[in-house]
């Protein structure tokens, strides 16, 4: 590359609309009286421009700490930051396009910032996007560890204290660190803390999750929310099946000495102002799987899950009742391809909901079944996908040939 091109590149601001950009460089490379080198520029800036683009999704979802670097970088922050919440798209799609409440509130003690960034919900169900981010040095990673969830009525519907217990099969194998908590208050709770975590903590102080709450039993989500934390970690001492065991050990291993625990006192309140959401209501659908009718009595999308209730038929060969499909009750990540799960025209998938972790038969010899929602991706078709059906006890599992229902 010339000196005279490596001037003209350098100088070119690069634009969120392109046409713009390759106007300037135009102008800029005529005032140098180079109008035989204009096509070349602009040729080279769509292909670049273009190449950039694949660069960034393909690193962001590759490499944390690529996502780190970029973070920075006007033009892609906040992709880069909603990105790494990789486990669920249509959360990523409603930050992207704007879609989630912000927040943007921060408190500080004992050099440790927590900020509320924005949050996405409907009454069933709330993600809150958060960033924890401290100036000393000796801190390798930062994790939220021991807070509580409450209501304005004083009310604690979520307590990370008690209750722990092991990850849903959605967050086995996933980047992060995750803490999966249960509530007698009927309410369970998700918190992931995403990325490689340690190597990139380092680099800039800062890490990024989110908490999901989940209202079971009829439940819904308070308007009004207090969190309040008195204790970060580098590493979670926990044993999930082995799973932040290891991440324990490796913490040891690599610098020689136990994490540090940071106690002190963070409280926010979070506050939902939007609108109630529109719901998409699907009912009725009948289909038919290993000689036993089915039938879906009401399905609903809404922005953060969707809700399925099924009416459970018999096997109208050796008339065994159906009681479910899958396991979900499992966190084995062998049999996770057994669950049910959602699929749109596009190959993407939603998977059930962290809360989903068993599957009990109604009164009415219906289950329920709660799904990862498709409400901010703008899909036009969607079905469910059933693999296996569980028949009353005694019975075995059956494996079937994948039926596809479709629901939209």
């Amino acid at each position: 590359m010339n000196n005279d091109f490596k001037e003209v590149f350098d100088n070119i601001s690069v634009s969120s609309k392109l046409d713009k950009v390759i106007k300037e460089s135009i102008i800029r490379a005529k005032a140098q009286k180079k109008k035989s080198f204009i096509r070349r520029v602009s040729f080279k800036l769509v292909t670049g421009v273009a190449t950039i683009a694949i660069l960034f999704t393909v690193g962001i979802n590759s490499s944390l700490s690529f996502a780190s670097t970029v973070k920075n970088v006007p033009i892609v922050s906040s992709i880069a930051e909603a990105l790494q919440f990789h486990y669920d798209k249509n959360i990523v799609s409603a930050v992207n396009q704007g879609d989630s409440q912000k927040v943007n509130q921060t408190v500080s003690n004992n050099n440790v910032s927590l900020t509320i960034n924005s949050m996405a919900r409907d009454n069933n169900d709330e993600f809150i996007f958060y960033t924890l981010k401290s100036n000393d040095k000796n801190i390798k990673n930062l994790l939220l560890n021991n807070f509580t969830i409450g209501d304005n009525s004083g009310n604690v519907l979520v307590d990370s204290t008690r209750n722990r217990f092991a990850l849903p099969p959605i967050l086995i194998n996933k980047n992060g660190d995750f803490l999966a908590l249960n509530s007698s208050k009927g309410f369970k709770c998700i918190v992931s803390s995403l990325g490689d975590t340690i190597s990139n903590y380092a680099s800039n102080g800062e890490t990024y999750g989110s908490i999901e709450i989940i209202a079971l039993d009829n439940n819904s989500i308070p308007n009004n929310l207090k969190l309040k934390v008195s204790n970060f970690t580098e590493a979670y001492s926990m044993d999930y099946l082995g799973y932040s065991q290891k991440k324990y050990a490796d913490f040891l291993a690599k610098f020689n000495r136990k994490p540090i625990d940071i106690n002190g006192n963070w409280q926010l309140g979070i506050s939902n102002i939007s609108k109630n959401p529109k719901i998409e209501t699907y009912n009725n659908i009948k289909f038919a799987a290993n000689n036993t009718d089915f039938q879906i009595n009401n399905f609903k999308i809404y922005p953060t899950h969707m809700d399925a209730n099924i009416k459970l038929g018999v096997n109208k060969i050796d008339n065994s009742t159906a009681v479910g499909f899958g396991r979900p009750s499992t966190t084995h990540q062998d049999n996770y391809s057994s669950l049910p799960y959602l699929i749109d025209e596009n190959g993407s998938k939603y998977m059930l909901s962290p809360g989903a972790f068993t599957s009990q038969v109604n009164a009415d010899k219906s289950i329920n079944l709660t799904f990862q929602s498709s409400y901010y991706t703008n899909i036009k078709h969607l079905y469910l996908v059933i693999s296996q059906i569980i028949y009353e006890n005694g019975k075995p599992y059956t494996d079937i040939t994948p039926v596809k229902i479709q629901i939209k």
